[in-house]
């Protein structure tokens, strides 16, 4: 039942079967969108070897190749060329629990560096922080949707600080993409709704409290369906930019920027694109 035992078992029984299963399992940057998974009629009598398959499987279901449809068929058949032992493990690898009892940090502790952790940087009580050294950078601070974005030089992903991926915001990646086509890049900040819609129950449940958050939140999970409400209502407020390498690698490769250094590249990034092409992107302001 202890961290320290499961993690002993899994160095005891190290292989490159395991560590696939760990890699393609805990994973965040995969994002395979399977929420369902429909069982085959018949299983192999004998388990083959798959891993392969299971491989390409995954790697294409990450890359968004295929429609829900096609991607729960050629699940399906895939699952149908294992046993219905050996199925049930890839099945839970795909829905993301392999019934283990363990989490990412555990499977990095056993074997280090195995699995791309999500880490962004949480803000400390100022009172905490010790002597100060002046020139300090102030910045509001804002009370929304802290979300990162990873652009890839080809499409934009946004995710919560967990990790968490915004499967529908369509609207507000596609302009955060115009920044520096091309260019990988990660753009942290924050998520807000900028103006009230009383017609929206989650918006009007809110309106005495938190609602640029709470309502800010809503439209981005559901942005396929609310795009000109996305339009209307929310804004990105990003405050940082991150190489990309340094970031996926969790600081092993790519260029490591001081704070002061990322703030000039965003300025400069963001002066690049006319202003009517990021309606709903903005750099949050800054003073010295």
């Amino acid at each position: 039942s202890s961290t320290t035992d499961k993690q002993r078992i899994l160095k005891a029984g190290d292989n490159p079967y395991l560590r696939e299963i760990l890699f393609y399992t805990y994973n965040k940057y995969l994002t395979y969108r399977v929420k369902q998974i429909i069982d085959p009629d018949q299983y192999a009598e004998v388990q083959p070897d798959t891993m392969y398959e299971f491989k390409q499987l995954c790697e294409n279901l990450a890359a968004h190749k295929w429609g829900t449809n096609e991607a729960l068929d050629r699940i399906k058949k895939f699952l149908a060329l294992n046993t219905k032992e050996g199925a049930e493990v890839f099945k839970n690898a795909l829905l993301r629990d392999i019934r283990a009892g363990i989490d990412v940090k555990s499977v990095n502790k056993a074997f280090a560096g195995l699995v791309p952790t999500f880490n962004v940087m949480l803000a400390d009580k100022v009172e905490d922080a010790g002597a100060l050294t002046y020139p300090l950078v102030m910045e509001e601070k804002m009370d929304g949707c802290r979300t990162i974005a990873i652009y890839d030089g080809n499409a934009v992903t946004l995710y919560s600080r967990e990790g968490q991926v915004f499967h529908d915001a369509g609207v507000i990646a596609e302009q955060i993409a115009r920044i520096a086509p091309g260019f990988p890049a990660v753009y942290d900040g924050e998520i807000v709704a900028f103006a009230p819609d009383l017609q929206d129950k989650t918006c009007k449940k809110n309106i005495d409290g938190n609602w640029p958050f709470y309502y800010g939140l809503a439209l981005l999970k559901n942005e396929s369906k609310t795009a000109e409400k996305v339009k209307a209502h929310l804004k990105f407020h990003v405050w940082d930019v991150i190489d990309y390498e340094y970031f996926i690698s969790g600081g092993v490769k790519g260029n490591a920027e001081d704070l002061s250094e990322r703030k000039m590249k965003l300025v400069a990034l963001m002066n690049r694109v006319a202003e009517d092409a990021l309606p709903n992107v903005e750099m949050l302001p800054n003073w010295v």
